[in-house]
């Protein structure tokens, strides 16, 4: 007996409409942010995850939720959140969960279960992870944000060889905070407490820390691992204006452990990049929306960082790049023209090279006819000093050779010659007065 006709063409629409354009194949990530947008940090492990999401070219939505924990009381506004999302994505249910930082991490940790049952979680920015975090939980991995402060007291070591006093501003107002703070007690502090005066300013306020850090030597460095106490209009102040207020007042190096905090004031430190982790959770998430399972995705526990510096901090406190570990990045370092202008440069380069021969050889040119004139007219002053004796010598001959004519060579007395030119003399005379000559010669034989 055949299908009836009409229930034939209910179940061809179904068909195609369960397999053509208005299928929904599209996956969902959920980005679970303990912070608020316009937090650096946050902003580019959200970036780290959107770029490499989208470079995937797969058909991904992305939906953002902030817990907005650093500026208001995070523990009293959680049920209240997680009632929100319940209601929210009831029926949006995502693929993945991605939580960045400590805050967003335990949040899902209590409220997965009610909240997104089954669905695989990613966490990234985790300070300092231990296995003791995981229990008890499945369908899990991550990417760790392990913070070494030691290597970073070592590096200050490093620059500022005559170190005396650590200083360390932390605190525990959040769960990222409160773990560095611990990691401080535990491993920082009986490292260095018998070589350095270690001071440690926990949940101080900015005037607190002022007064503190004024009585501390010069040689002191500052570690940026906390925040002050101190509110701004119904929140904490972010974690920018912290650092900007205590790095800019304090007379000694202020070292950090996260990149989107240099260039407001600290010097540098061991870096670990927002985008990174970002990156690093989403190509966890990719595995996983293809089909590899969370739990057989090992947590990446080693986290990349780079030793920076900052150019304008540096020249502040008289730190040379000889003083830096080599490889060391120097942000806010003065662009060479060979970076912002290479053809140019290069071609104003080759212009006063070709300038600078031309000139050369011009002075040698000079130089060699200053050279030339001085011998020349050295030669003409040897000439004019012969002619001059030549003129001497012949005048001197004419006038012993007039000598000798006009003389009588034995008895030295004027000589009939010379009687003759004398009479010449005399009778031209008489032509022109017209006057009368006498004449008497007397002739000794």
């Amino acid at each position: 007996m055949g299908m009836p006709k009409k229930t034939a063409i209910l179940l061809y629409l179904t068909l195609i409409l369960a397999s053509g354009p208005f299928a929904d194949t599209q996956k969902r990530i959920l980005f679970i942010n303990s912070y608020h947008k316009g937090y650096a940090w946050s902003d580019d492990v959200e970036r780290g995850l959107i770029e490499r999401v989208n470079g995937s070219r797969q058909d991904i939505d992305i939906s953002f939720e902030y817990l907005d924990s650093k500026r208001f009381a995070f523990a009293d506004l959680a049920p209240t959140i997680a009632e929100s999302l319940k209601i929210k994505y009831r029926d949006y249910q995502p693929d993945v969960v991605v939580a960045s930082d400590n805050t967003a991490f335990s949040f899902m940790k209590e409220w997965r279960a009610s909240l997104f049952p089954g669905v695989p979680l990613v966490f990234c920015g985790y300070n300092n992870l231990t296995a003791d975090a995981l229990a008890g939980m499945s369908d899990v991995t991550g990417v760790n944000e392990e913070n070494d402060l030691v290597s970073l007291v070592n590096l200050a070591v490093r620059v500022q060889p005559a170190l005396t006093t650590l200083a360390f501003v932390v605190s525990s107002t959040d769960e990222t905070m409160r773990a560095i703070y611990e990691a401080v007690l535990k491993t920082v502090y009986p490292r260095f407490k018998n070589g350095f005066n270690v001071v440690i300013l926990n949940d101080e306020s900015f005037k607190a820390i002022k007064d503190r850090l004024s009585l501390l030597p010069k040689t002191t460095a500052v570690f940026l691992a906390g925040q002050t106490s101190d509110m701004g209009e119904g929140r904490a102040l972010s974690p920018e204006e912290n650092v900007a207020m205590i790095a800019n007042f304090s007379k000694f190096p202020c070292y950090t452990l996260w990149e989107f905090q240099l260039g407001s004031g600290t010097l540098g430190g061991i870096m670990i990049r927002g985008r990174d982790q970002g990156a690093a959770a989403a190509d966890m998430a990719l595995q996983i929306l293809s089909g590899t399972p969370a739990d057989s995705i090992p947590p990446l526990m080693s986290t990349p960082a780079t030793v920076e510096f900052d150019w304008k901090v540096m020249g502040r406190f008289g730190i040379r790049t000889s003083d830096l570990p080599g490889g060391s990045v120097i942000v806010n370092k003065p662009d060479s023209p060979w970076s912002v202008w290479p053809i140019q440069a290069t071609g104003i380069l080759v212009l006063v090279f070709a300038e600078t021969i031309s000139i050369l050889m011009l002075l040698k040119l000079v130089r060699s006819r200053r050279s030339a004139l001085k011998e020349l007219a050295e030669e003409q002053r040897l000439l004019e000093r012969r002619v001059q004796e030549r003129t001497a010598e012949l005048t001197a001959a004419n006038e012993r050779l007039q000598i000798a004519s006009e003389t009588d060579p034995l008895t030295a007395l004027s000589n009939r010659g010379a009687f003759s030119r004398k009479f010449e003399q005399e009778f031209s005379r008489l032509r022109r007065s017209g006057g009368l000559l006498s004449l008497i010669m007397l002739d000794i034989d």
